[in-house]
């Protein structure tokens, strides 16, 4: 069955003030123009009207903090218009007058995903130039402002800082943060350049069982979830998936057959319903065959994840937790 598209992944910016070691941005800044902003204009006009085409709205920068566009603010409200749940991951890091802003706006439908790996003495590990007096500010905010969105504190796990899931996670509901989640930290080459080492979720929580049954295993399964998720770079450019996100024009990562595959679809010289339309023609020439025939980007991603195993466990790979602060929440991804 030919999909439509539902979900959005928008990277409103290339500026951050950190440098994570594992970020794309750290490892890739010299393909990137570091004060690229995506304009809200694009954006309203794009996104004009409600559509089924559109069903949730993440901004999660793959080069940058969504919250450091100079224009976070009007894009937000402008979707809170259309009616749309939408969602931000951030490192947190802004002024207290911003958050105030983000915590008397936003509705019930949207989110607030906070990337935030340890305590004073260790989130700066991996979160390069983060400071916890920010992010202290922040906690302290959300602890005595009323608001209606939800926020969730994520949790890459590393050996330095597993020992204090526990106590970040009694910090997280003491100032009244509505989810706590752990997550997986990637492979990569950034681990060892930076002396940084993995923790594998289930072995080290095997013995807890109320970690370990709360821990979500990711079915990787050798075909394409393009659809479920779609992805605007910050120079406007389409791409039907987040991993094709480097084959942007302006970039020269992967410099191989992307153009025969996926031409550059910006989003100022197409309409959503365009798009939508371009979509399901490269999803018929490229997809219908399934992954074993589809372009390189799709075998160098999802084949190369469907083939590997993990603890014996074939198509299977540890993923995250994610636990309720709060009974009377609803976890974003629930039915």
């Amino acid at each position: 069955m030919r999909k439509k598209i539902f979900g959005w992944n928008i990277d409103l910016t290339h500026q951050c003030l950190l440098g994570c070691s594992g970020c794309g941005r750290t490892q890739d800044i010299h393909l990137i123009k570091p004060k690229t902003h995506l304009p809200a204009k694009v954006l309203k006009d794009f996104f004009h009207t409600p559509s089924e085409q559109v069903g949730w709205m993440e901004f999660e920068g793959c080069f940058g903090d969504p919250i450091y566009n100079p224009e976070f603010h009007e894009i937000a409200e402008h979707f809170f218009d259309v009616k749309l749940g939408m969602g931000v991951v951030t490192n947190g890091m802004h002024r207290v007058d911003f958050w105030e802003r983000v915590l008397e706006t936003w509705p019930d439908n949207t989110r607030v995903m906070l990337s935030i790996d340890g305590l004073e003495d260790t989130n700066h590990i991996y979160r390069v130039n983060s400071k916890w007096k920010s992010i202290q500010n922040l906690l302290d905010l959300i602890a005595t402002k009323k608001r209606k969105c939800q926020i969730e504190w994520k949790f890459i796990v590393f050996k330095h800082n597993v020992h204090q899931i526990e106590e970040a996670k009694a910090l997280a509901e003491k100032v009244g943060i509505d989810v706590f989640q752990i997550k997986q930290a990637r492979q990569g080459d950034y681990l060892k350049n930076n002396n940084l080492e993995r923790v594998q979720l289930d072995e080290y929580f095997h013995h807890d069982e109320k970690w370990f049954n709360a821990i979500e295993k990711e079915t990787l399964e050798p075909n394409c979830h393009t659809g479920d998720m779609h992805h605007i770079t910050a120079y406007g450019n389409y791409r039907p998936c987040i991993n094709f996100v480097h084959a942007d024009q302006n970039m020269k990562s992967y410099p191989h057959e992307i153009g025969k595959h996926l031409p550059n679809y910006n989003i100022r010289d197409y309409s959503l319903e365009q798009i939508n339309e371009l979509f399901l023609k490269f999803s018929d020439e490229n997809l219908v065959s399934g992954i074993e025939k589809a372009p390189n980007m799709c075998q160098m991603f999802c084949k190369k994840i469907h083939t590997k195993t993990i603890n014996g466990s074939p198509n299977c790979a540890i993923n995250r937790t994610r636990v309720k602060l709060k009974d009377d929440i609803q976890l974003f991804g629930e039915v």
